[in-house]
Order: C-alpha cells, then sequence, then structure tokens
C-alpha cells in the first residue's frame, strides 16, 4: 500500500507517465480506484489498530501518523465516493469495538470527526468536490425531471430500474446465472425503451445484491445474506483481530451496493482478511 500510495501521489501531480491510463484526474496506479479506496481504508484501520494497541518508540508512531495521515488525504484525493463512504462506516466499527463505545458515544465523536473531515475535502479537493456535486445534481434531475442524466449515478439507476422490472417477472428464483443479460434486453425492447442507448451494452448491473436476486431470485438473496451474518458471528473473538474482520465484512456489504462481486483484487483481499479473522476451530473439532 505504500507503494500504491507514493505512486498515486506522483500521478496525481504529473510527476510519473508511465501507463496511458496513468492520469492525474483518476491517480489509481493498479486498480479501478473503488477498489483501490477500500484497500486505503483498511490499511488505515490496521495501522490505527497497531498505533492504539501495541507499545511503540516516538519515532515509530510519528511513521504511523505519517502514513494514516497520507493514506486519508489519498482517500479524500482519489476518484470516487464509495472510498469516503467506507471511512465513514470504518470508523464507526472501529469505535465500538476498539474502545468498546457505546452508540451515543460513537456518535458524539464520530459526527464532529466527520463533519470536519468531509469539510476539508470538499474545499481543498477538487475531484471530491466535483463528484459531490455531480451525485447531487443527478439525483436532484432525478427527483424533479423523472429522469435519469447519462452519467455515473444515473446509468446505476437505469441499471437498477431495469433489473427491478426483471425481477417482478421471476421474484422468488430468478432467471437464472447466464441469462440475466438476455432478459435485459427483452427488457429494454419491450418496457424500457428509452434506456437503451445508455445501457444496452451492460456485461453487469453495478449491484451485486441486486446480481444475485437475479441470478437465484429472493431465495437466493436471502441464503447469500444468511452467509454474510454468520461469518459476523463466527469472526475471532480477539478485538483487534474481530475490529479488521468486522471493517472488511462492513466494506464488502458496502461495496456490493455500487459494484458486482466476485471483483478479482477484492475477492483476494476479502478470502485473506476474513480467512485469518475467523474463529479457529479447537482441536477436537479438528479430529
Amino acid at each position: 500500500m505504500a507503494i500504491s500510495e507514493t505512486l498515486s501521489y506522483l500521478i496525481m501531480f504529473n510527476v510519473i507517465h508511465f501507463k496511458q491510463s496513468w492520469s492525474s484526474a483518476d491517480p489509481s496506479p493498479f486498480m479501478h480506484h473503488t477498489i483501490y479506496s477500500i484497500f486505503l481504508v483498511l490499511a488505515i484501520f490496521i495501522l490505527a489498530i497497531r498505533l492504539f494497541r501495541e507499545t511503540k518508540t516516538l519515532f515509530q508512531k510519528a511513521i504511523f501518523i505519517f502514513f494514516i495521515t497520507t493514506m486519508m488525504a489519498n482517500l479524500f484525493l482519489n476518484v470516487g465516493r464509495t472510498g469516503q463512504l467506507s471511512f465513514a462506516l470504518a470508523l464507526i466499527i472501529f469505535l465500538l469495538i476498539q474502545f468498546r463505545l457505546s452508540i451515543l458515544k460513537t456518535l458524539i465523536i464520530i459526527i464532529p470527526v466527520l463533519t470536519t473531515v468531509f469539510f476539508l475535502a470538499f474545499n481543498f479537493s477538487t475531484i471530491f468536490k466535483n463528484r459531490t456535486i455531480e451525485t447531487y445534481r443527478s439525483i436532484d434531475h432525478l427527483i424533479t425531471h423523472r429522469t435519469a442524466m447519462s452519467d455515473s449515478t444515473g446509468l446505476r439507476f437505469m441499471m437498477w430500474h431495469t433489473a427491478y422490472e426483471i425481477i417482478r417477472e421471476e421474484p422468488f428464483f430468478g432467471v437464472g446465472i447466464g441469462d440475466d443479460i438476455d432478459a435485459l434486453h427483452k427488457v429494454l425492447t419491450t418496457k424500457k425503451i428509452q434506456y437503451q442507448a445508455d445501457i444496452g451494452n451492460i456485461s453487469d448491473f453495478h449491484n451485486s445484491y441486486i446480481q444475485i436476486t437475479l441470478y437465484g431470485g429472493i431465495v437466493g438473496l436471502f441464503l447469500w445474506l444468511i452467509t454474510i451474518a454468520v461469518m459476523f458471528r463466527q469472526l475471532d473473538d480477539n478485538r483487534d483481530i474481530k475490529t479488521i474482520g468486522s471493517i472488511m465484512l462492513a466494506l464488502l456489504t458496502l461495496y456490493m451496493f455500487i459494484g458486482n462481486f466476485p471483483v478479482s483484487y477484492l475477492t483476494i483481499l476479502f478470502t485473506l482478511i476474513i480467512g485469518i479473522t475467523l474463529k479457529r476451530p479447537n482441536k477436537q473439532m479438528a479430529l
């Protein structure tokens, strides 16, 4: 992450131009900016746990604080909005589990902290400001005019609205894996012709919960939610490990609202972290 972060800053300030895809407008060197934001958030809180829970020299503390600060800055200077929401969600979990605070005390701490962070990001990060305004305008246009704009937010609405029409026809068991795109084209040519030019060539619906419901209906979605709930319950009782596992699961559930899981980098990270943080069976169970 230190290497990725360094490259991100060098790309951001136009110091290096190694790949054609590297641009100061989207300074994520090795992966999509949404996935990179999740990696950043998890790295920030792993460092924070070690900073608060381990005895360190003044120099070591300075190094940890430096990287936490630069990663937070990188998170808000980068493209995308999921990373900022992920940070807020992870901070809540960190305070609840790591310091065992009540929900009220957590809110008392988190509201001024997040307000300050988002205010600074909005005023000093052009990318963050533009993306926030874009989202607001898109939602406002949708509410006011009852039509979606052809930006990232508007396109997602078109996809989800179309998916709703498909799910209405096969609500319990879905259309089956691989048949969702055929169902999409059928709806676009019969019920949602106005969306055809914008989303006619999509390969997924940019929402894992909708995608699962399309594949397996309400039954499939229910089984997936049960799986996530069981993993939450089976996290290790160690406070530090449980914090990391809870943050990873929370980041995954958040990402699934706007992306299709599994995706390569995130799948690897999720498997690694959950494999480490789930409870170990005792010797009797292992036998």
